[in-house]
C-alpha cells in the first residue's frame, strides 16, 4: 500500500498535466514490479517440490544433470493494485540473474490455473510468439534484463485477465528441459502490468465545511481534518460491529494501528477544539431531522442534514439541550454553518467530540433510510493506488459507494513546474528548495498535506500535517534519484508544542519498504521557529518531535457527609472531583461527570445533592495532551428520613396497658423500619421484674445512614406485695349475756398506696343476719346472748380484706365473743 507517487489520484492528476505540458500523447500506468513469493520446479507432485535442485534457498536453484526436470516455475505474486474495469495492455518482465553454462537459452513462458477439468496446471499459453528469449542469461555476470510485450500476442490475452490477475491465478515458467548440468540463480524474478485505468465518473462538485467554528480555536482546516480523533475506516466501516484486527484504512490506502476500527465517519476532539458543550454546526444547508438517543443505537441524540444532492450528514452524540430539533416528527430548514446542537457525552462514547459522517443515497430512490451502510462516504475521498476497499465490499447485492473529497476548504495538490536550473514550492508553512542541476530536465513536481503521522511506539507525533512530494519526468516516471539534495523547510510557529519537546523536532520520512518513520538530520532554529534538512528522493515527510506527557491523568473524589454504613449519608452530600495530571504533565484540560447515567457536565464547583436516593457518580479527567483517565465511578447514598420505632408491651404474652398496675414482670419488645437504607441496629428486649410506679425504658433504632429515633416506654407499674392489713375490736367480749345489742366498734389499718377496694364481713356462728360496715372507725351492734348449750360461746367472726390495683390480694380477722358461764349449768 503505497504512500506516495503511486497514490492513485495524484497519479491521474500528473496524467492530465502531461496534456498541458507535454502534449506527446496518452501514457497507460504501469503496476509495482512484484516477485514471485513460491518457486518450484518439475517434478511429483508437479509445481510444489525443489527436490530436483542440487541447492537451493527457496528462491533459487542450481540443476545438477537430470533429465526433463530444468524448468522453474514462480508464482503467488499478490496484489497489483490493479483497479477494477482496468484494461491490461502490456505484460512486463524483470529478471536479475545468470547462467553459468554458455550458449543455452531460457526460456519465460507463462501457464495459467484451469478452472475446472483435467490437469489443473493447463499450458494454454504456450505459443512461440509469448516467449522471451533470454540468451543473455547465459553469463557469468549477474545483470538486470527487462522485457514487454502486448498480451494480444498469442494467447496472452486469454491467460493474463483482469480477473486472473487480481486471483494470482497464473505461473511464470522458465522452460528448459535439457538434461546439462546448469543454475539459475534467480535472485529476483519481477513481474509487472501496463494498463489503462476505466474512465473515472464525474467527482461532485465540494459542498462541506466542518461542522464547529475550528478558526475560532485559531485552527486552520489542515491542523484538523488531518488530525482527527478517529479516521473512517474504508477496509471495514460497519459502524458498531466488531471486526477481525485493531487497524484502520485510511483515505490514503495506509493501514494503521488505531484505537477505533470499523469507523464510519470522523471524531474530531478537544486537539481541534472541540469540548463538551462547544457549538455543532451545519456542514451544509438542507433539512434537518432528529433521533433520539433511545433510538440511535449507541450514537445518542443525532441530527441529520438531506442537502438535497444526494448526500446527507450525521452529527452524533449530541447534548439534550439547545438542539435545533428535538422531536422525531418533521423537519426543519437549516443554513450552513447554522448552530444546529452542541457536544454532548450521550450514546456510547469515551469523551466529548463530534462524530461527523457522511452518507450517499447509493441507490438514488430519494430515501437514506436504506443506505446504511452501504451509502457510508469518506468526505476526504479515497487516494490509495488500489481500489478502494469499501467499493469492493458486497453485501445483499450492494457495494459501498465511492468517496470523493467534499470539503470546500480543502486544497487541491500544489503543482509546479520546476527547470533545470531549479526553483522553489511552497505550500502553507512549508518551503521546498530546489537547487541548480538537481534534474537533468524540467520536472514537474507536486506537493499535497496528508495526515498527521507518528511512530509506531507512538512516543514521536507530528505537529503539522505531513506532506506527500513527488517529481515526475516528462515520459511521467516518478524521479527517484536528484543529482543535487533539495532542501526542505517548515516553519512551526503556529504548530501546537504543547505536549512536544521542540529540542527533538525533525523531519522525518517514511520509508516504504521497513514501514517505519526515519529521521533525517535537521537543523531547528528555535529563534525563526524553523526546521530544515535535505534529501535527495521524495517521499512522505512529517515534521516530528517527542511526546512530553503520555500519562492519563487521575482525580481524587472527595464526598463529604455525615457518614454511615455502606456509603450511606444522613445528610446532603457535597462532592469534590480534584483532578491532577502527572508531575511532567501537560496539565488538566477538565473533569466531566455524570448522574446514574444521564446528561454529562464539566465539573467548576462543589456539587451540592440533597435528594435522597442511591447515586453511582461516573467521572474522567482529561489532560491537554488528550491522555483520558479510565473511567470509574463511585457509588454513594443519601437517606435523611429516622427509621420507624415501635414498641410492644406484654405480660406473660398478654398484651400491657401501660399506667396500669401488675404484679407480674413486663416485656417490652422493639421493631424497627426503614424503607431508604434499612435498619442497622436496634434495642434488644427488655424485661422489667423489679416494683415500682411509673417506671421508664427507652429504645433506639438506628439506619444505615446513621439516622436514629428513640421510642419512650412509660407508665410501667409493677407492685408484686400484698396489702398489709391491722384490725382491733372494742370491745371484743360482750358480757353478760343479757341479750342486749351492745356497740362494737372496728378499727384497723390497711398498709397498701395503691389500694383498690377493701371488704368487712361479720359472721355469727349462729347463723343470724349481721349488720354491714365498710370502713374502719365504724361501730356494729352485736347481741350478747349465747344459747345455753354453747359452751365455748357464742362467737361473731369480723373478717376484712384489701385487695390493691396490681391484683394483690390480703385478708384478717378477729372475733367477738359472748362467753359461756362454764359454772353454772
Amino acid at each position: 500500500m503505497l504512500r506516495t507517487a503511486s497514490r492513485f489520484f495524484l497519479t491521474c492528476l500528473f496524467l492530465g498535466l502531461f496534456f498541458l505540458f507535454f502534449p506527446k500523447g496518452a501514457f497507460a500506468l504501469t503496476t509495482p514490479y512484484r516477485s514471485a513469493t513460491t518457486v518450484t520446479t518439475v517434478g511429483n507432485p508437479p509445481y510444489t517440490n525443489l527436490e530436483n535442485c542440487s541447492i537451493t534457498d527457496g528462491l533459487t536453484c542450481d540443476r545438477a544433470s537430470a533429465n526433463l526436470y530444468g524448468d522453474l516455475d514462480f508464482r503467488d505474486f499478490g496484489d497489483f493494485g490493479l483497479p477494477d474495469d482496468a484494461v491490461i495492455t502490456h505484460v512486463r518482465l524483470r529478471v536479475t540473474g545468470k547462467s553459468q553454462t554458455p550458449s543455452l537459452a531460457l526460456f519465460p513462458t507463462v501457464s495459467r490455473i484451469r478452472t475446472s477439468g483435467g490437469d489443473p496446471f493447463f499450458e494454454s499459453c504456450q505459443h512461440p510468439d509469448d516467449h522471451w528469449r533470454m540468451y543473455i542469461l547465459n553469463s557469468s555476470t549477474v545483470r538486470v534484463y527487462e522485457v514487454t510485450t502486448p498480451l494480444t500476442n498469442g494467447y496472452l490475452d486469454e491467460c493474463l485477465t483482469l480477473s486472473n490477475i487480481r486471483a494470482n491465478n497464473f505461473i511464470f515458467r522458465i522452460h528448459y528441459s535439457n538434461s546439462f548440468a546448469w543454475s539459475a540463480s534467480i535472485d529476483n524474478f519481477e513481474v509487472a502490468f501496463d494498463y489503462t485505468p476505466a474512465e473515472a465518473p464525474t467527482p461532485p462538485e465540494p459542498f462541506l465545511e466542518l461542522p464547529w467554528d475550528y478558526e475560532a480555536k485559531e485552527k486552520s482546516f489542515e491542523e484538523v481534518v488531518f488530525n482527527p480523533r478517529s479516521w473512517f475506516d474504508h477496509e471495514y466501516p460497519l459502524q458498531n460491529v466488531p471486526c477481525c484486527e485493531n487497524k484502520v484504512l485510511k483515505y490514503t490506502g495506509e493501514l494503521k494501528d488505531e484505537p477505533y476500527r470499523s469507523h464510519n465517519g470522523y471524531d474530531y476532539g478537544s486537539k481541534n477544539g472541540v469540548f463538551l458543550g462547544t457549538e455543532v454546526l451545519a456542514a451544509a444547508s438542507g433539512w434537518a431531522t432528529f433521533k433520539p438517543e433511545s433510538q440511535s443505537g449507541g450514537a445518542g441524540n443525532v441530527i441529520k442534514i438531506d442537502h438535497g444532492n444526494g448526500y446527507q450528514t450525521w452529527y452524533e452524540h449530541l447534548s439534550p439541550d439547545n438542539l435545533i430539533i428535538s422531536s422525531t416528527e418533521g423537519r426543519v430548514y437549516v443554513e450552513k454553518g447554522q448552530k444546529i446542537g452542541e457536544v454532548g457525552m450521550t450514546g456510547n462514547t469515551t469523551g466529548p467530540h463530534i462524530h461527523f459522517s457522511v452518507f450517499k443515497d447509493s441507490n438514488e430512490n430519494d430515501s437514506f433510510d436504506d443506505d446504511i451502510p452501504w451509502g457510508a462516504v469518506d468526505p476526504l475521498g479515497w487516494e490509495g493506488n488500489y481500489a478502494d476497499p469499501w467499493t469492493l465490499f458486497e453485501s445483499n447485492g450492494r457495494n459501498g459507494s465511492q468517496s470523493y473529497n467534499l470539503f470546500i476548504a480543502r486544497t487541491p495538490p500544489k503543482q509546479e513546474e520546476i527547470q533545470t536550473t531549479g526553483g522553489q514550492v511552497s505550500i502553507g508553512d512549508i518551503l521546498v528548495d530546489i537547487v541548480s542541476d538537481t534534474f537533468n530536465q524540467a520536472m514537474q513536481f507536486i506537493a499535497d498535506y496528508g495526515p498527521y503521522e507518528s511512530s509506531s511506539d507512538g512516543k514521536i507525533k507530528s505537529v503539522m500535517p505531513s506532506i506527500f512530494l513527488n517529481a515526475f519526468d516528462s515520459l511521467g516516471q516518478k524521479v527517484t534519484e536528484f543529482l543535487q539534495p533539495a532542501t526542505i523547510l517548515y516553519d512551526y510557529s503556529d504548530a501546537d508544542l504543547l505536549n512536544i519537546n521542540e529540542d527533538s523536532l525533525k523531519i522525518y520520512w517514511f520509508n516504504e519498504d521497513s514501514g517505519e518513520w526515519e529521521a533525517l538530520p535537521s537543523f531547528v532554529d528555535s529563534i525563526n521557529k524553523t526546521v530544515s534538512t535535505q534529501t535527495t528522493h521524495f517521499s512522505q515527510f512529517a515534521l516530528m518531535g517527542e511526546i512530553k506527557d503520555l500519562t492519563p491523568p487521575v482525580t481524587d473524589v472527595i464526598i463529604s457527609g455525615e457518614k454511615g454504613q455502606d456509603n450511606w449519608y444522613r445528610s446532603n452530600v457535597s462532592i469534590e472531583l480534584n483532578g491532577y495530571d502527572n508531575e511532567d504533565g501537560v496539565g488538566i484540560q477538565y473533569t466531566l461527570y455524570t448522574f446514574n447515567g444521564s446528561d454529562w457536565f464539566e465539573y467548576k464547583d462543589p456539587i451540592l445533592i440533597s435528594d435522597e436516593g442511591t447515586y453511582t457518580l461516573t467521572y474522567e479527567s482529561y489532560d491537554k495532551a488528550e491522555n483520558t483517565e479510565d473511567r470509574k465511578a463511585a457509588v454513594f447514598k443519601i437517606d435523611k428520613t429516622p427509621p420507624e420505632l415501635s414498641a410492644n408491651v406484654t405480660v406473660e404474652g398478654e398484651p400491657y396497658a401501660t399506667n396500669t398496675w401488675t404484679n407480674r414482670d413486663v416485656l417490652i419488645t422493639f421493631s424497627c423500619v426503614d424503607g431508604l437504607s434499612g435498619v442497622f441496629w436496634f434495642s434488644d428486649p427488655v424485661l422489667i421484674v423489679s416494683e415500682g410506679e411509673n417506671q421508664k425504658v427507652t429504645g433506639e433504632c438506628k439506619d444505615n445512614a446513621g439516622n436514629t429515633v428513640e421510642e419512650e416506654v412509660e407508665g410501667i407499674n409493677i407492685d408484686k406485695t400484698n396489702p398489709s392489713i391491722s384490725i382491733w375490736i372494742t370491745p371484743q367480749i360482750l358480757w353478760p349475756p343479757n341479750g342486749k345489742l351492745v356497740p362494737v366498734t372496728v378499727d384497723g389499718e390497711i398498709q397498701e398506696l395503691n389500694l383498690s377496694s377493701k371488704t368487712f364481713n361479720i359472721i355469727d356462728e349462729y347463723g343470724f343476719e349481721m349488720p354491714q360496715i365498710n370502713d374502719f372507725g365504724k361501730a356494729i351492734y352485736l347481741q350478747a346472748q349465747r344459747n345455753d348449750w354453747d359452751f365455748d360461746g357464742r362467737e361473731y367472726i369480723i373478717n376484712v380484706e384489701a385487695i390493691d390495683l396490681a391484683g394483690n390480694k390480703s385478708s384478717t380477722q378477729t372475733k367477738v365473743v359472748v362467753p359461756h358461764d362454764q359454772g353454772k349449768e
